[in-house]
């Protein structure tokens, strides 16, 4: 066996929604959508014909080797891709995709606006159990979930939790709707969240 140096490269093709696992702090993915105008029926073949047939042809006749000139003119010092990984909109969207089921509900949650809380002193307080079961209407599959793992993505998001006094009951406050929208863009990458701002109270039976 001999040491060389690592030179591995990997660009994948995929016509699959879901490419990557990527999760809430994936950083090392490069991922962008590819236009589909020109693909094999998206458009007639004589209008596929007019646009491949150039680009063949500059290939062909010098294109590559003009391109990779080009490339080797671009001045990269002080550049590292670890640092500078640009974060696209397909990249949010695989984050997306690679939600579970949990991290579903809550972003439904949150897209709605809608929180079965009671306002005191200009706060949002919510019973543990009311914060659960609400979140096992909008997702069923949620009932897998541990306390734990339900307790800790509000947590993530901004919420606290404290006993609530004469009963022990666990009770958790919540952020204003916009902050946690912005902790959720901060922490699962950015959603195109509508104009509302403050949470909707809803009343439940829970």
């Amino acid at each position: 066996p001999i040491t060389l140096l690592n030179r591995l490269h990997i660009v994948m093709c995929s016509n699959k929604e879901l490419v990557i696992p990527a999760t809430k702090d994936a950083r090392r993915f490069f991922i962008e959508a590819i236009n589909n105008m020109y693909a094999k029926g998206r458009a007639p073949d004589n209008i596929r014909k007019q646009y491949f047939d150039p680009l063949f042809r500059e290939m062909d006749s010098g294109g590559r080797e003009a391109m990779f000139c080009d490339l080797l003119q671009v001045n990269i010092s002080g550049w590292h891709p670890r640092d500078h990984v640009p974060e696209t909109q397909e990249l949010t969207k695989q984050k997306e995709l690679g939600l579970n089921q949990l991290q579903n509900a809550v972003k439904e949650m949150l897209e709605d606006g809608l929180l079965p809380a009671e306002v005191k002193n200009d706060e949002y307080h919510v019973l543990s159990a009311s914060y659960t079961a609400f979140i096992e209407k909008l997702e069923p599959h949620c009932t897998k979930f541990s306390s734990v793992r339900k307790a800790n993505i509000i947590k993530e998001l901004g919420a606290v939790n404290h006993r609530q006094p004469g009963t022990g009951k666990i009770m958790w406050i919540f952020p204003e709707l916009d902050i946690m929208r912005t902790m959720w863009n901060n922490i699962f990458g950015v959603v195109a969240w509508d104009n509302q701002k403050k949470w909707t109270i809803v009343k439940t039976d829970y």
